[in-house]
């Protein structure tokens, strides 16, 4: 059986191809969607009802003045946690996907834990503090 010799041009455009395959699926996987939940912060707490884990173990927070997101996990019946999605790199939004939390400007990834993956950056997550108290979860922000 004779093989086929594939050419360079050929070759190039196939593995660009792949290339940009690849990429997509990063992207796909960066673009998972959470229940954003708006709220306000008082006197340095974030307060969310705890009826808003019901259904779904995770949310993402907004609230103005923060200025960036964060991420709220429910890890068990009284168990939370609270990552700022700000990227220790060069302090960029974060994108959370299935699996991992990305930054778009350089390609840091973290875990859900907010532990550094893949750099530039090197410092994890910022984590805020959380405490459940009369029906809600509360988030320290300072």
């Amino acid at each position: 059986m004779e093989k086929k010799r594939i050419g360079r041009k050929d070759f190039i455009k196939t593995s660009c191809s792949l290339i940009g395959l690849g990429v997509l699926a990063g992207l796909a996987e960066s673009c998972s969607s959470y229940k954003v939940f708006k709220t306000k912060v008082t006197d340095g707490t974030i307060s969310i009802p705890l009826s808003e884990f019901a259904l779904e173990e995770v949310r993402i927070v907004r609230a103005p003045g923060v200025g960036y997101d964060i991420l709220v996990r429910k890890m068990g019946p009284t168990s939370f946690t609270a990552l700022l999605l700000k990227c220790t790199h060069q302090d960029w939004d974060l994108q959370v996907g299935k699996n991992q939390i990305n930054c778009t400007y350089h390609g840091s990834v973290f875990d859900w834990m907010g532990n550094v993956k893949t750099g530039p950056a090197s410092t994890k997550l910022k984590s805020l503090a959380t405490r459940i108290e009369n029906e809600s979860l509360l988030l320290t922000y300072s």
